[in-house]
């Protein structure tokens, strides 16, 4: 059996990466029939079942995403609520309106692995207490913080911020304690 006519049999379409031509037909197919018909989209699309057709542009295509570099304050918003939480994605991304869950776990990994230098920021938050020696005693650690209601900003979502001056010390006092990782 053929993979398209696999795919057309009704049963369970297996992963395949969107080409770039499909992305652009997936794009259009929403300009015409708009965000949430996705049955419709999909019947549209061949080799494509709803689900992947949903997620593929929810997660990648919408231009609601934010797919620039991230700022010091998402690192530091997303390491906190990484230690409050867990590896929780979706509940971490509520914190964060225009990033996905998929962005934010992939993100916390590469803080976690060391992929960013640190000292690329000129800025970073005032930690009162010493940081962890070990990236596990990281994740389980917590550092108390007073938080603050901000001004809504202009997508009317509320956000939470900690209120420490976040400009007000440099990098090199303030530890996420993956130093060691760090090339």
């Amino acid at each position: 059996m053929s993979i398209v006519s696999y795919r057309n049999s009704g049963k369970p379409h297996p992963r395949t990466n969107f080409s770039k031509d499909e992305d652009n037909q997936l794009l259009e197919l929403v300009q015409m029939y708009g965000v949430g018909n996705w049955n419709i989209i999909a019947s549209k699309l061949e080799n494509c079942n709803v689900r992947q057709v949903r997620e593929r542009y929810l997660k990648y295509l919408s231009p609601n995403i934010e797919k620039g570099p991230w700022t010091h304050e998402e690192d530091f918003l997303l390491t906190q609520k990484y230690n409050e939480i867990g590896p929780k994605w979706k509940q971490i991304a509520r914190f964060f309106p225009k990033r996905t869950d998929i962005s934010v776990k992939n993100r916390m990994n590469k803080l976690m692995r060391g992929v960013f230098k640190p000292t690329s920021y000129k800025h970073t938050p005032k930690v009162q207490s010493s940081a962890p020696s070990t990236p596990e005693q990281t994740l389980s650690y917590q550092t108390p913080v007073e938080v603050e209601k901000i001004p809504e900003p202009s997508n009317g979502i509320p956000l939470e911020v900690n209120s420490v001056d976040l400009f007000e010390t440099e990098l090199d006092d303030f530890s996420f304690g993956f130093e060691e990782f760090v090339l």
